[in-house]
């Protein structure tokens, strides 16, 4: 009789086993990288500085022991190069692989408390190699590669670790980002539509004042108004029509004198 009770208490246990290991695996998921900007435009001459954090804040208090992001682009249009961000103490670069380049945040020597958070794993510096064209950053990341992007988390009490991508969907919730070349270039467009602007102000009614102010035609009518007149006929002078009396007078004179 007792024998009968063995095989359903078995059952019970491993279902129960089952179920934590389930709840446990599903609860530590919860990390990932996206990019900051996920988006932008970078002239052809020039540069795009972006981040590539690393979201941690969601992973039940598991701090993370190492990470390796694993980004994937298009060398005919950019190359790439990046710096250690504020994530990890340590961060080692990798481009010797075509397409990709493989970043790989570390803690120091004898750190087991691990590190955690919403912060930037690494900053990268995106250099056009093409005049036009978008730029796509995304992440090698798969359940069935191991060698692939990974997010270590310490589990606690212990010294190993748990890998926060290791299936599709977990891999699937890193963020990338697209970027146009080209587009900044239009910038000159402004610079060009403010020639005419300035053009109007080269050409302003300052240059067209001067000849219409007209200080000639003003001086030249004020000359005309304040000059004298001259008259068109002089007086005739008063000694002159004395002088012709004197004659006469003395025609008179003699006259009078005849009479008597």
């Amino acid at each position: 009789m007792k024998k009968r009770y063995h095989l359903p208490l078995l059952t019970l246990f491993i279902s129960c086993l089952i179920t934590v290991a389930t709840c446990s695996a599903s609860s530590v998921q919860a990390a990932n990288f996206y990019m900051s900007p996920s988006s932008g435009t970078v002239d052809p001459n020039g540069t795009l500085t972006v981040d590539l954090k690393l979201n941690s804040s969601n992973a039940n208090s598991y701090n993370l022991d190492s990470a390796v992001a694993i980004v994937t682009y298009d060398s005919s249009l950019v190359s790439i190069s990046a710096a250690n961000g504020t994530f990890f103490p340590n961060l080692s670069v990798d481009s010797s692989t075509t397409n990709e380049i493989a970043l790989t945040g570390t803690l120091n020597f004898g750190d087991m408390l691990g590190v955690g958070g919403d912060q930037t794993f690494a900053t990268l510096t995106l250099t056009p190699q093409a005049t036009s064209g978008t730029i796509t950053l995304a992440y090698r990341c798969s359940a069935a590669d191991r060698n692939d992007s990974n997010i270590m988390a310490l589990i606690t009490g212990t010294t190993d670790t748990v890998n926060l991508l290791n299936t599709d969907t977990t891999c699937a919730a890193n963020a990338g980002g697209t970027y146009t070349i080209g587009s900044s270039g239009d910038l000159g467009s402004p610079s060009a539509t403010s020639t005419p602007t300035a053009t109007p102000t080269t050409t302003s009614t300052n240059n067209t004042n001067s000849p219409t102010s007209t200080p000639t035609p003003t001086t030249s009518t004020t000359n005309t108004y304040n000059q004298p007149v001259t008259p068109t006929t002089l007086p005739q002078s008063g000694p002159e029509q004395w002088l012709m009396a004197i004659p006469f007078g003395l025609v008179l004179l003699l006259v009078g004198l005849a009479i008597i």
